[in-house]
């Protein structure tokens, strides 16, 4: 089973995973969408780091660090980030942080990683402002066409090179519209991972 669904918070999505094996669905993958396997209904425990690694060693010890410790990693992309375990053992800590600072820590770490992706292609958006390619490519789709004579066209004669061009058409005016949301969507989940991180470290004192 496949399901599709989006958190802004770590622990919520804990308490979801735990919910679901509770009623049977076991937590096996996640890489597009969360999978499942159908089991006897069983009170797991998931718990959520965010950790990207430069090199595979360095994530190897990581993992087994866990596993010594109690905890299965569940098999994911191990680039994607969002680093899944399961207790596997009764003698297990409840928790895999040791403390409240270093479980707020992965909010912060993957707020450095949107913020950063943000002010990287922020630049994007300024060059195509003053090359003026917003200005060709505008919010009327008519103006992503770019057949000569098209909508003097009529007949078979119109809707043949109407439905060839379309696909690129697409391609040529929403990608640009597309990449833009994108960079702002990786300020926003920067800003919103960067406030979660502020409360929880501000919770602590």
């Amino acid at each position: 089973m496949r399901r599709f669904k989006y958190f802004w918070n770590f622990t919520d999505e804990e308490q979801w995973l735990n919910e679901m094996a509770r009623d049977g669905n076991h937590f096996i993958y996640r890489s597009f969408g969360y999978r499942f396997e159908k089991g006897e209904p069983k009170d797991t425990t998931y718990k959520i780091d965010y950790r990207m690694f430069k090199k595979k060693a360095d994530f190897v010890d990581y993992k087994m660090l866990f596993e010594d410790s109690g905890w299965q990693r569940i098999p994911c992309p191990r680039r994607h980030g969002h680093q899944y375990f399961r207790r596997v053992r009764d003698e297990a800590s409840d928790d895999i942080f040791s403390d409240q600072t270093s479980k707020a820590a992965r909010y912060k770490r993957i707020s450095e990683m949107f913020l950063s992706h943000f002010s990287m292609f922020l630049p994007i958006i300024f060059v195509f402002y003053t090359t003026g390619i917003l200005d060709d490519f505008g919010i009327n789709p008519v103006d992503w066409y770019l057949t000569p004579g098209l909508w003097e066209k009529t007949g078979s004669s119109f809707w043949g090179a109407f439905l060839f061009e379309t696909p690129f058409a697409l391609m040529r005016g929403l990608a640009i519209y597309l990449l833009i949301f994108m960079i702002f969507l990786y300020g926003y989940y920067g800003w919103k991972a960067k406030k979660q991180y502020e409360k929880e470290t501000k919770s602590m004192s």
